[in-house]
């Protein structure tokens, strides 16, 4: 069994201005035959993460209404991660979306909060944010960051506001919310480790970064098994698209590399191997640690 914590599935890129409220508007979409052919996979949850860009870029991955509507009839087979703009076109505490995130995860059962500091403009520690972490700790849900290199052109996502290094503070503040970092942070991966170290409340994923850079991938791994933080790495896709074939043939590509490849790159270079516990973990029981029980709908 798989649980993927980190993917768009079905959140497309759409202008800000012209968002899908409920799979009804998208096309071609069967969820009964999606369903059966998830269920046949062998994936236990499909995590699909929003990304809001209403004051910045105008582009959202996805809306937060039709992941809440996706995660509803699905019966909780996929998991929905809100996203909100937290600060407004002036630079101030975006109060409109304070007050839509307690609507979506009261009314809406949003699970998650997600943030990406690089594309949305703002730093991890600015205080004006921290209301938006207050609500993630009050109704116990957790946050995920982009803290990570972008691919987009350097003007659209400064990396002055994905500095890693930021993440310390947060996890001083709010030591009890669990925080998943995606794409375990690359580049600035073995400083995450040493935060995780003494941070237990944050963990990573290692969404699109197998197939890309697969020696740095097991080299990473191979540094969490010897940071001690393996138990909080999390498999994620970062698929992005509609097309539930392609999607499901990036899944069994990427797990089975976990499973049956992963190993032999860490032996050629004389590292400890993951233990099928380690293994069985990353694909499966972190995530159920991570969002700690709340993944039932």
């Amino acid at each position: 069994m798989v649980i993927d914590v980190h993917s768009h599935l079905f959140m497309e890129i759409y202008q800000c201005d012209n968002l899908p409220k409920s799979t009804s508007g998208l096309k071609n979409f069967d969820l009964s035959d999606i369903l059966k052919k998830i269920s046949k996979s062998g994936i236990e949850n499909i995590v699909v993460v929003v990304q809001d860009g209403s004051n910045t870029n105008k582009i959202c991955l996805g809306s937060n209404l039709l992941a809440a509507d996706l995660q509803s009839k699905s019966m909780g087979k996929f998991i929905g991660i809100g996203s909100f703009e937290p600060l407004d076109i002036y630079d101030n505490l975006n109060i409109e979306s304070l007050d839509k995130l307690e609507y979506f995860i009261e009314k809406m059962k949003l699970k998650g909060l997600f943030f990406s500091p690089s594309y949305q403009r703002f730093s991890l520690c600015n205080c004006k944010i921290y209301p938006f972490y207050l609500k993630a700790y009050d109704f116990n849900i957790p946050l995920y960051f982009h803290l990570a290199a972008l691919a987009s052109p350097a003007k659209l996502s400064p990396l002055e506001y994905g500095q890693i290094h930021l993440l310390d503070q947060i996890a001083i503040d709010f030591p009890k919310l669990k925080i998943n970092i995606e794409h375990m942070g690359f580049p600035w991966t073995e400083e995450l480790f040493a935060i995780m170290e003494h941070a237990e409340n944050i963990y990573t994923d290692i969404s699109e970064i197998i197939m890309r850079r697969p020696y740095v991938t097991a080299r990473n791994l191979a540094l969490a098994k010897e940071y001690k933080v393996i138990d909080r790495v999390m498999y994620g896709s970062d698929y992005l698209g509609s097309n539930i074939t392609e999607y499901l043939n990036k899944i069994e590509k990427e797990t089975d590399w976990i499973k049956f490849e992963l190993n032999n790159i860490i032996k050629k270079f004389g590292w400890p191997a993951i233990s099928d516990k380690e293994l069985d973990g990353i694909l499966l029981n972190n995530a159920l640690q991570f969002f700690n029980g709340t993944l039932s709908y």
